[in-house]
């Protein structure tokens, strides 16, 4: 798209999110019932997607796509079969008021006005190719050689050390799999299973020169999909593939992509009984996994009811401990047990009950307000357009990339969750990929003075 058809978008788009914030900051709620609210996030959605793909040309498996993908899904997929007519919609909320639940819905609409915004404003940086080095393109086998190293030492310690640490969800189910976290040490498999595995399968993903490199490349995947689904652990295997297909320059069309998305979609509530909290029902396995799904939103609404409510913002405070967890403890010692925004809505709304997780909008909100929610989402709209930029004009930087792929599927993941179990391995991977690189300028170095 040239410059003079783009920039009155790109001012339609920084002020529809502002004005809607301030809307919404002033006359909440806007909307005179829940179906108008529902109609009108669905359709934010729907024409955010619509409008990336042919107008910005971003394709439907891409870093900014995938990622409003995740976020209906947790947001508005129980708002969706709602729409659709089903009445066991909400059946899965916990608590419910139709007042702030309009509320949460406004949080997403300016949610997702914001990313589109910061997308935007990421196509207005200059577009440079860079030449690589010979040097750097020989990287490319050391760099295999040392991912696959690290992945054959983590399923050795995983599989032979703490293997009731991956069977113990398929063995005794989810909430045994639970209470034995909470009462072991599982600092090192949980390190090796959602750090180190990940981060080294997308250095494979990135770095495969043959053929043969790719199939390995392509097992280590799949094996790493099979153990987070061994554990229960749906969001980190979905999280994961999705972003590993992207590592991997899998070109999929759009009917491939929609396919893929049913696919997980029928999955889903597989899973949910697979870790034994439900019966074995297949009938409208689609419609369940949207109402399982979108159950998320339940969070945002009872942070809503909170604050400003009963308690106030807390200033940024779980971004401040997010930055202080980036320190690993290496001690033998567990560290001191913090409140987390997941524990905090738990203790407040379902004290009695498991763990509801969290939403990176709840969290902005928690923390700022609907002006946080703005801020955020225009820095994360900025931040996934830029990756995906990099992603198209440097793809042979592997070390960059490997770290920005890795970076979205913890992304993925932080959108049903917090920032202190997503800024620290964001940080730990560039520092891992830091000192790879050093190591192999030495290497190489060292070669050709040889």
């Amino acid at each position: 798209m040239n410059r003079q058809n783009f920039l009155p978008l790109l001012t339609i788009s920084f002020f529809m999110p502002l004005l809607f914030t301030m809307m919404v900051y002033f006359y909440s709620p806007m909307f005179s019932s829940l179906e108008v609210a529902t109609v009108c996030v669905i359709l934010v959605f729907a024409i955010s997607v619509a409008y990336n793909y042919s107008l910005l040309k971003i394709p439907l498996l891409s870093y900014p796509q995938v990622y409003l993908a995740v976020t209906f899904l947790f947001t508005s997929g129980c708002l969706f079969i709602f729409l659709c007519g089903s009445e066991q919609a909400f059946d899965k909320f916990k608590w419910f008021s139709e007042e702030f639940l309009i509320k949460s819905i406004e949080a997403v609409i300016i949610a997702i006005l914001s990313f589109q915004f910061g997308l935007h404003l990421s196509f207005c940086r200059a577009k440079k190719e860079k030449r690589l080095t010979e040097q750097q393109r020989d990287h490319a086998n050391p760099i295999f050689f040392i991912a696959s190293s690290l992945v054959l030492f983590s399923f050795f310690i995983l599989f032979f050390v703490y293997p009731s640490f991956l069977f113990r969800t398929f063995q005794h189910g989810y909430m045994d799999y639970v209470i034995y976290q909470q009462e072991n040490d599982v600092r090192i498999p949980t390190t090796l299973l959602h750090w180190l595995v990940p981060l080294s399968s997308t250095m494979m993903a990135l770095s495969f020169r043959t053929s043969f490199q790719k199939k390995i490349a392509y097992l280590v995947g799949l094996t790493l999909c099979i153990i987070f689904l061994l554990t229960g652990d749906r969001g980190g295997c979905f999280s994961f593939l999705l972003s590993f297909l992207i590592a991997m320059r899998i070109n999929l069309n759009s009917l491939q992509v929609i396919t893929l998305a049913l696919a997980i979609l029928f999955v889903i509530p597989l899973l949910f009984e697979f870790r034994g909290l439900n019966e074995i029902q297949t009938t409208r396995p689609i419609e369940k996994a949207l109402q399982e799904t979108g159950s998320s939103l339940q969070v945002l609404m009872g942070t809503m009811m909170i604050i400003p409510g009963s308690e106030s913002h807390t200033g940024g405070k779980s971004y401040i401990m997010a930055i202080e967890s980036i320190v690993p403890n290496l001690g033998a010692w567990k560290l001191r047990d913090e409140e987390t925004m997941s524990k905090w809505i738990h203790s407040h709304m379902n004290p009695l009950g498991s763990g509801l997780g969290y939403l990176k909008i709840a969290e902005a909100y928690a923390q700022f307000g609907l002006w946080g929610v703005y801020f955020v989402f225009v820095l994360f709209g900025m931040l996934i357009g830029n990756w995906y930029i990099d992603a198209l004009h440097q793809r042979d930087y592997i070390y960059s990339s490997v770290w920005k792929c890795y970076g979205f599927y913890i992304m993925l993941i932080w959108i049903r969750n917090h920032a202190v179990v997503s800024i620290r391995p964001i940080v730990w991977s560039y520092l891992l990929l830091l000192i790879i690189k050093v190591c192999v300028d030495l290497f190489w170095k060292r070669r050709a003075d040889v």
